[in-house]
């Protein structure tokens, strides 16, 4: 019996080597939000140099769409600020419909947001590392 294929949980500077439509979720902190378009922008930069994410130092952004979400959002999750723990899929520039060009940046249409509330970054960081390397010594595809 298959179903869909799982969520896989990374981190934000991860999402750039995924396929396109992966279905993932990630932790991102929000650094801008288009009413407009109903788009967030989110990253996750770590500022302690003993950081246990491998790729700390990528400083991705990410474009979410979250206009299908927004009837279910609190105005808390969309303020600069908040970090969320964001649910959805990989999507290409075309996809997303965008007559202005994302300049190489990554785009992820969510199906769900949560708000993380007040998180330890550094120990959702390691649980986050932990979790990739049992997935890869029972042999699941990251």
């Amino acid at each position: 019996m298959s179903g869909p294929p799982p969520t896989r949980l990374v981190f934000i500077s991860q999402l750039r080597a995924l396929p396109l439509h992966s279905k993932v979720r990630f932790l991102g902190c929000v650094t801008h939000y288009d009413v407009k378009r109903g788009r967030l922008c989110v990253e996750h930069k770590r500022r302690s140099p003993s950081s246990t994410n491998p790729t700390s130092n990528d400083d991705t952004t990410v474009l979410v769409d979250i206009y299908h979400l927004l009837d279910a959002i609190k105005a808390d999750d969309l303020e600069v600020g908040a970090w969320l723990n964001v649910f959805g899929y990989v999507r290409s520039e075309a996809q997303a419909n965008l007559k202005e060009s994302l300049d190489g940046q990554i785009y992820v249409e969510a199906t769900m947001i949560v708000n993380a509330g007040a998180i330890r970054i550094g120990e959702y960081e390691q649980t986050v590392c932990d979790m990739q390397e049992i997935d890869r010594s029972v042999a699941r595809p990251f």
